[in-house]
């Protein structure tokens, strides 16, 4: 139910779900063309994406595995890959005001980190910063060492509901421990 939540706002804000992953999505700019023309590709063609080192037609791919990108030769604007109640999103000036400003208006944000993320138990984080120098560097252990106990008030009933503040630490050390 959750995940239909955020998927119902996330389109109406113009992210489109990938068909590679319904749960990537993506956002093309409104004045932004794209530097090639969106491409279609074959089977034959599809085969060899991943090894050509050609950044258009590996989007092209991920966006849409069978026909090619659907972007109407408008250039993406950001990205989003959502996963129970992260989101992790790259994106530009526009992407900001049209997707971020939003979602901080629509949800109730328990936290936003940048440049150095921990998304699905992954440390993802820029090396030498955003620049044409840096790169992104993503950590490939598990996130463990960021477990902590929670405390509560062990005579609780199994039938007593938990506090928002609770319900989201119990979610959030959950999830680690799933990943």
């Amino acid at each position: 139910r959750w995940w239909n939540v955020v998927d119902k706002q996330l389109r109406s804000y113009e992210c489109v779900p990938t068909r590679a992953d319904r749960c990537t999505y993506v956002v093309y700019s409104k004045t932004q063309k794209a530097n090639k023309p969106a491409s279609k590709l074959s089977p034959q063609r599809s085969a060899k994406v991943l090894d050509s080192g050609d950044f258009q037609l590996a989007l092209d791919y991920l966006l849409d595995p069978v026909a090619g990108n659907n972007s109407g030769g408008y250039a993406p604007c950001g990205i989003i890959c959502l996963h129970v109640d992260d989101l992790f999103m790259v994106g530009n000036k526009e992407f900001y005001n049209r997707v971020i400003t939003r979602l901080r208006t629509d949800f109730a944000v328990g936290s936003e980190d940048k440049n150095d993320v921990t998304f699905v138990g992954q440390r993802i984080r820029w090396v030498n910063g955003p620049s044409k120098n840096g790169h992104i560097k993503v950590d490939q252990k598990l996130a463990v060492e960021e477990l902590h106990e929670i405390q509560f008030d062990k005579s609780l009933k199994d039938d007593v509901v938990c506090s928002p503040g609770l319900h989201t630490e119990y979610r959030s050390v959950l999830g680690m421990l799933n990943w």
